[in-house]
C-alpha cells in the first residue's frame, strides 16, 4: 500500500505532535474531551509561504525539524488514510520554537516577547487576599524579543523595547508555556508587544 504524505502549501506546516505519556495504572484517566491537548510538535514539512503586497513570498520563520509551540486551537488534524494522520497549523498560530532545551533557550515568534516576571514582596501591614483574588505581578524583565512582524509594505516593524529592560505589562494577558510535555517541570512566560504599558527607569 502506498504511503501518503502531506506537502503543505501557503504558510502551513505539518507537525508531529508530542503526546504526553499516559499515566500509570491506578491513576484516574480523564476522557479525551477534558484531556490536555498537546501543544509541542516537530515540524515535518513547511509550505513555500504566502505572497505579500509586493508579490514576493514571505520568508519562512519555522523550518523542518524545529520544535515549535502552537496555540491551543490553531491545529487541524488531517486524516491521510488508515492509521496515517498528521497535524497542520498556520505559521501565524505558532508562538515560537525551542532552540535549546537544556538551557531553555526559546525564540518567540511575531510580536511576542519572553519575560521573567518579578514577584512583589508582601507588605505585612496590608490585608493579604487569597491567591485567586490577588493581582498577579505586572512587571518583569525582557528576556528574548520575538522575531517581529512586517507591515503591508513588507518592511520589518521595530520593537519598542530591548532585551534586559524592565517593563510593566498587562498582568492578565501573560501567556504561559508549559514545558512538562518535554520532560522539564518549568514554565516560560510570554507577553504581546501591544500589552506592554511602558519601560521602567530609575529617576535621577
Amino acid at each position: 500500500m502506498t504511503k501518503v504524505c502531506l506537502k503543505p502549501r501557503n504558510n502551513y506546516l505539518s507537525l508531529k505532535m508530542i503526546v504526553p505519556e499516559e499515566p500509570d495504572q491506578g491513576v484516574i484517566i480523564m476522557p479525551d474531551l477534558v484531556r490536555k491537548e498537546p501543544r509541542w510538535g516537530h515540524v515535518m514539512e513547511t509550505g513555500p509561504g504566502v505572497v505579500d503586497m509586493r508579490g514576493e513570498l514571505t520568508e519562512r520563520i519555522a523550518h523542518q525539524g524545529d520544535l515549535v509551540y502552537t496555540t491551543a486551537h490553531g491545529r487541524e488534524l488531517v486524516r491521510l488514510g488508515v492509521g496515517e494522520n498528521t497535524h497542520v497549523v498556520s505559521e501565524l498560530d505558532v508562538l515560537g520554537k525551542m532552540e535549546d532545551l537544556e538551557t531553555m533557550r526559546f525564540q518567540p515568534f511575531g510580536d511576542l516577547i519572553q519575560i521573567k516576571k518579578k514577584e512583589h514582596k508582601e507588605d505585612l501591614s496590608e490585608i493579604i487576599l487569597p491567591d485567586d483574588r490577588r493581582l498577579p505581578p505586572g512587571v518583569g524583565t525582557v528576556v528574548k524579543l520575538g522575531l517581529g512582524w512586517r507591515s503591508y509594505d513588507g518592511y520589518d516593524v521595530p520593537m519598542q523595547v530591548k532585551e534586559g529592560q524592565n517593563i510593566a505589562f498587562d498582568p492578565w494577558k501573560v501567556l504561559v508555556i508549559d514545558l512538562s510535555d518535554l520532560g522539564v517541570e518549568e514554565k516560560l512566560y510570554l507577553v504581546s508587544h501591544g500589552d506592554i504599558y511602558g519601560i521602567l527607569e530609575d529617576e535621577e
